[in-house]
């Protein structure tokens, strides 16, 4: 590579920060990419990999994109430098400053180098630098190296036998001890496994049963959808392997679908379905043990049914409740005792209160009937001086 194109390709991968050129940086660089042969390439693949984390974000993803295109456009010569762009890109996974973006560029770079190499040399170099970053203990790169990994998988198709022992081993180390948030990306690892290796991965499938029914009990959520999400791969690549596991993988997906995250019930509805049309639906009343006795979870989701229909019945109780019926009040007689020559005695009736629900008392005296004190005594008031 010329000084001034190599100049020209360090003011293209500094434009990549700015938002403003980075669509027109990406463009040259594409370009640039095409026009690669067995003389430049060298020089181009070395400008790329000068780019570490003192540059920005934005620059390192570009450069992360960069390798895929290169293996999309010229993938027998790349070849020979496979060994150099892993580790460059599985160190960019590592930046301690980096964000989702540039490690999800990444992971695609490396599954777009091994999908269009297609060589078993491509996979051995891609599982060498990931293999190891499974077992990191932050939890972004952890998750990064299981994401790649999965892209790695899902490129190559059938990795092969010792491959897939590699690959079987280190998920199942790191699953053992893995971070919170990262069990969910190394449980799809494990799907891209056991999908797109199916031969390769038919000896390893029953070592993933107990995780992936362990994850379906996990308190993370991501951890919950991708055991659910692995069980309906395994029982349509493995159906030897989810036979001997139906007796105590049916309940565990039934337990999900009452879940309160929407992705995890949809993730247990698909499996659950997966599950059926393969077994039947002798499979929904089975239980872990495979006896009578139920599981935890399925005492969880009984319970919670008997709750739900006592609460309906309750309401039903309160509906057919009839309403109370008010009585009239007693009617209270008033008798004037007080002594007047010129006015007698009189006794005034009080009009009682009349209810909504009571039926209507007896109709009021008309002006010019004396008062008459009722037959029943009632109560006498009398009004003193």
């Amino acid at each position: 590579m010329l000084a001034y194109e190599r100049q020209a390709l360090l003011t293209s991968l500094q434009k990549l920060s700015d938002q403003h050129t980075r669509q027109k940086a990406m463009d040259e660089c594409t370009k640039f990419a095409e026009r690669l042969d067995a003389a430049t390439l060298p020089g181009f693949l070395g400008v790329l990999h000068t780019t570490n984390d003192r540059h920005t974000v934005k620059c390192r993803s570009g450069v992360a994109r960069l390798y895929g295109l290169v293996a999309h456009f010229h993938p027998d010569l790349i070849a020979p430098h496979l060994a150099r762009v892993t580790d460059t890109l599985v160190a960019r996974i590592k930046d301690k400053d980096g964000n989702r973006e540039l490690r999800e560029a990444c992971a695609t770079a490396l599954g777009e180098i091994v999908k269009e190499l297609q060589t078993p040399h491509a996979v051995a170099q891609c599982l060498r630098p990931l293999l190891p970053a499974l077992s990191e203990t932050i939890e972004p790169v952890q998750a990064a190296a299981a994401l790649s990994l999965a892209c790695v998988l899902q490129g190559a198709g059938e990795v092969g036998d010792v491959a897939a022992g590699r690959v079987t081993a280190a998920l199942l180390r790191a699953l053992g001890h893995c971070c919170v948030g990262a069990r969910g990306a190394l449980l799809d690892a494990a799907a891209a496994l056991l999908s797109h290796s199916p031969q390769s991965a038919r000896l390893h499938a029953p070592s993933f049963v107990a995780p992936l029914l362990s994850a379906c009990a996990a308190a993370d959520a991501g951890a919950r959808r991708g055991g659910a999400d692995a069980l309906r791969v395994l029982v349509g690549a493995q159906p030897e392997a989810a036979a001997e596991a139906k007796t105590r993988a049916m309940p565990a997906l039934h337990a999900l679908r009452a879940d309160k995250h929407r992705l995890v019930r949809e993730a247990a509805t698909a499996a659950t379905t997966t599950w059926r049309r393969h077994f039947g639906d002798e499979t929904a009343t089975a239980t872990p043990d495979g006896g009578g006795k139920p599981s935890a979870a399925s005492r969880r989701q009984q319970l919670r049914e008997e709750m739900r229909k006592g609460k309906s019945a309750a309401s039903a109780r309160n509906l057919a409740i009839p309403s109370p019926v008010v009585e009239a009040p007693t009617p209270v007689a008033i008798i004037d005792r007080r002594p007047s020559s010129a006015n007698p005695p009189t006794v005034a009736a009080a009009s009682p209160r009349r209810s909504r629900l009571a039926s209507p008392g007896p109709p009021e005296p008309s002006p010019a009937e004396e008062p008459v004190v009722p037959e029943p005594s009632p109560t006498v008031v009398a009004a003193e001086e």
